[in-house]
């Protein structure tokens, strides 16, 4: 009989699940919640490419907008989806860091690497959290005289005072900076002073996570500006706009509403709504159908359509969406089929809390009309799939690496077997 000349190779990865074992925990509170939110989301991707479905399920998540509680929620995670990103993808790039400066110190223990990474290391991270504090008070602040068409301190989003984005960007600056601490110490002090540190190989997956940044927002950046999909807001701008016309009273002292209405009327930098040759402005609904396959021209959008400042603020897919998912890939550094990771209840009580956020944020930028359910819905079968293929796509990445250099995986073979 012919010996087989293909000889197996336990470095050599496979296309299927790299986080977990099928029947294991993990694959019980993290794999399953995902594959159900797919099947989902699929299936609500499906329904809403009907442009009718899409529609009224957007009018009737709507109408939560009139209630307080909902503009201080929505604008939350309004304000939340634009920097909850921004804090993780510094910690996976100070991963990388760390490790290079260790890698180096250990190399050359008598070195100036040595000595001074410590001080180098900690300019970096005083540096970052300067520049964090700085911007997100100054934007805080500067909600107060931000003027977005209808005058200083007045939410072209909500059609109301910036104080909801105000209270969300307090809220969230706090949370945001306490995460910030935590992953410093952690990344710093901890992460790097393990005994298995060169076993974890953490910096493989703080790879994976800044790849699924790059590939995913990659693609989201190309299909907004390819498909310019008009948002809800915009379709709705009409009758937001005259019933902002009816409103009295005050939305910030000294500032009334016919103020903000009379201000967009008199401008012509912001173009929210659909040209009105009647009234000669861009305060008009969208009287056409815009569903997500739909083009809205093709990377040059029609004249009399909303414009927006750049070519990828558009509703197809969602950006916001994709931040969040951004922040669950910190999920390639605490799982790890080879790896020994544990899944205790700390880690239980931590996917709850990301799978809540994850649903909050795909039901927040619906609610504030700013997203249409076939925008999240696709965004969400694009995330968890990118998951496993960055996965598997850097995996054999490294392995044809370590082939190339007659290398041995230290997951499969030891630290004895590499040290010989």
């Amino acid at each position: 009989m012919k010996e087989n000349s293909k000889k197996f190779d336990p470095n050599k990865p496979k296309f299927k699940n790299v986080f977990f074992p099928m029947r294991s925990e993990q694959f019980s509170w993290i794999g399953l919640p995902l594959i159900i939110i797919c099947g989902l989301s699929l299936g609500a991707f499906i329904a809403t490419s009907w442009w009718s479905v899409d529609l009224k399920s957007a009018e009737v998540f709507s109408k939560a907008m009139k209630y307080e509680v909902f503009k201080y929620w929505s604008q939350y995670y309004s304000v939340l989806g634009n920097t909850e990103l921004v804090v993780v993808m510094f910690l996976l790039i100070m991963i990388l860091v760390e490790t290079f400066f260790k890698y180096k110190s250990e190399k050359h223990p008598n070195s100036k690497w040595r000595r001074q990474k410590e001080g180098w290391l900690w300019t970096i991270y005083g540096i970052f959290i300067a520049i964090w504090l700085f911007y997100n008070i100054w934007e805080c602040v500067g909600f107060n005289t931000l003027d977005k068409g209808f005058g200083p301190g007045f939410d072209n989003e909500i059609m109301d005072s910036t104080k909801y984005k105000q209270y969300g960007k307090i809220v969230a600056i706090v949370i945001q900076t306490a995460i910030l601490g935590f992953g410093i110490w952690w990344v710093h002090c901890k992460m790097t002073r393990k005994q298995d540190f060169w076993f974890q190989e953490y910096w493989v997956d703080a790879i994976k996570a800044l790849f699924f940044f790059a590939l995913t927002y990659l693609i989201i950046a190309v299909l907004k500006w390819m498909f310019g999909r008009v948002y809800y807001y915009n379709v709705d701008f009409g009758n937001l706009y005259q019933e902002l016309g009816q409103r009295t009273g005050e939305y910030r002292p000294g500032h009334l509403y016919s103020d903000a209405y009379n201000w967009y009327a008199n401008q012509d930098a912001r173009k929210w709504g659909f040209y009105d040759p009647t009234s000669n402005h861009w305060d008009a609904n969208g009287t056409g159908e815009y569903p997500w396959w739909k083009l809205n021209g093709f990377f040059v959008r029609p004249e009399d359509s909303p414009q927006f400042a750049l070519p990828v603020n558009y509703a197809f897919p969602s950006g916001h969406v994709n931040a969040t998912y951004c922040v669950l890939a910190v999920f390639f550094l605490l799982l790890g089929r080879k790896r020994h990771r544990t899944f205790g209840k700390l880690m239980k009580t931590f996917t709850i809390i990301c799978l809540l956020h994850l649903l909050s944020m795909n039901f927040a930028v619906v609610v504030m009309r700013w997203h249409w359910f076939s925008d999240t819905s696709f965004t969400n079968i694009l995330a968890i799939f990118s998951y496993f293929f960055v996965a598997w796509c850097v995996d054999r990445l490294k392995w044809l690496v370590m082939k190339k250099h007659n290398l041995k995986d230290i997951a499969i073979y030891g630290d004895k077997e590499l040290n010989r």
